[in-house]
């Protein structure tokens, strides 16, 4: 997995060095068939959160499994990951990773959706943040509900801007029961982005990761994914979503089954 993931703001170098601002990094075990939760440390004073990312364990054949629970901030200065392992033999791990700096006031704009258990084609359900006029998405997050026992199970999919003021998020319940997916979207008055992304295939049983830089002048500040997904093909699971030591934007997935499919990263620069 790539060195340091739904987010981040980083300082441009050179035109080939672009080096990305020190994470404030925190990992937990997620025992097997278990859940867990992850803070990163607190930014240092008259510093906050302006972006995040993170790691979440998935093996080959699905074990461990541990599929993203909650990425929001607990305070101006603390980031939360969460995680349940769906697997009954191996130990996971999710890691919350924070980008602290001087940032505008930012606000936390919330809206929560139920999604239904998905049959043999349902396509992945969305839901949307909205920032209050004159402010946009400074950077965002999620929360979502996967239980040891799979009532409910949502797989997260996507996350991304769908315009200045709106952060979307995306998932697949393969539960047994309703769940809910809550888009997170930290506001303020920032400036807008330029977005760059690009897609790659997932092999079959396999995995993929895509990386998107920014033009000369701007530097990464956030970042976004999209996967396909469906319960009957395509099945593709985010495990990686950060900022690598060059300052670009890096995504990862892995397909579990013997069905290529897409991945999509987003790069959001100013």
């Amino acid at each position: 997995m790539a060195a340091a993931a739904c987010l981040l703001g980083v300082v441009g170098l050179a035109a080939v060095a672009r080096a990305a601002l020190t994470p404030h990094v925190a990992t937990v075990a997620v025992p097997a068939h278990g859940t867990a939760k992850a803070s990163t440390p607190t930014c240092s004073s008259g510093t906050s959160v302006v972006a995040a990312g993170f790691r979440n364990s998935i093996g080959p054949g699905l074990s461990p499994n541990t599929q993203m629970t909650r990425l929001q901030l607990k305070s101006a200065g603390v980031l939360q990951a969460g995680a349940t392992n769906d697997d009954r033999g191996a130990a996971g791990a999710v890691t919350a990773i924070a980008y602290c700096d001087t940032a505008p006031r930012l606000t936390e704009k919330t809206k929560t959706t139920k999604v239904a258990t998905a049959r043999a084609r349902t396509k992945p359900s969305s839901v949307t943040a909205t920032c209050p006029r004159g402010k946009r998405v400074a950077f965002g997050g999620f929360r979502g509900q996967f239980a040891p026992n799979d009532s409910p199970a949502l797989y997260v999919s996507a996350m991304r801007l769908t315009s200045p003021r709106a952060w979307t998020v995306s998932g697949l319940n393969r539960g047994k029961s309703k769940a809910r997916l809550t888009a997170v979207a930290y506001c303020g008055k920032v400036k807008p982005v330029d977005t760059r992304k690009s897609s790659v295939t997932v092999p079959a049983s396999g995995s993929g990761a895509d990386t998107n830089g920014c033009p000369s002048g701007e530097t990464v500040r956030f970042g976004g994914f999209q996967t396909s997904m469906t319960r009957q093909h395509a099945f593709v699971l985010i495990d990686d979503a950060e900022i690598t030591n060059f300052g670009d934007w890096q995504v990862q997935a892995r397909t579990p089954k013997a069905v290529k499919g897409k991945l999509t990263g987003y790069a959001y620069c100013r």
